[in-house]
């Protein structure tokens, strides 16, 4: 799912989306949109890696190994698009990608997104009503200390 909106707005819609109840609660499954397009796990191109300028645009708080893993497991094709979802903006509009239909590569997105979790509490994690990934994983190692 690719969430497209502006750094401007980003406080309010996290309100917003905090005040809402989702149908799955905090850490329910997510369904794809109608309009979604699945994007299948490929073999992993182990000669893939991000390059030093790359590295140094991906925004604060995601785990770019994990990063790294992912988009090595996807088509070359789709990969700038992918990534461009976790890097500094350019023009100030944000782009997050929450869902990736392939089990596989929504772990690995997870991983992806936990560290974005490591400054709250396990009640703030939960009480989160964003669909945003990782939760379960921050949990998991946030409780296990």
């Amino acid at each position: 799912m690719w969430r497209v909106i502006s750094a401007g707005t980003v406080f309010a819609l996290t309100a917003i989306a905090a005040a809402c109840e989702t149908t799955g609660g905090a850490l329910g499954t997510m369904e794809p949109p109608r309009n979604y397009t699945e994007l299948r796990m490929t073999t992993r191109d182990e000669s893939y890696h991000l390059s030093q300028s790359q590295h140094d645009l991906v925004r604060r708080g995601f785990d770019v190994n994990a990063l790294e893993r992912l988009l090595s497991h996807v088509p070359v094709s789709r990969r700038e698009e992918i990534l461009s979802s976790f890097l500094l903006s350019t023009n100030n509009e944000m782009h997050e990608l929450w869902y990736i239909g392939d089990p596989g590569l929504q772990s690995i997105l997870e991983e992806v997104w936990a560290p974005t979790w490591e400054h709250r509490t396990a009640a703030e994690i939960e009480a989160d009503r964003t669909e945003r990934p990782g939760k379960r994983l921050a949990l998991a190692r946030l409780r296990s200390r």
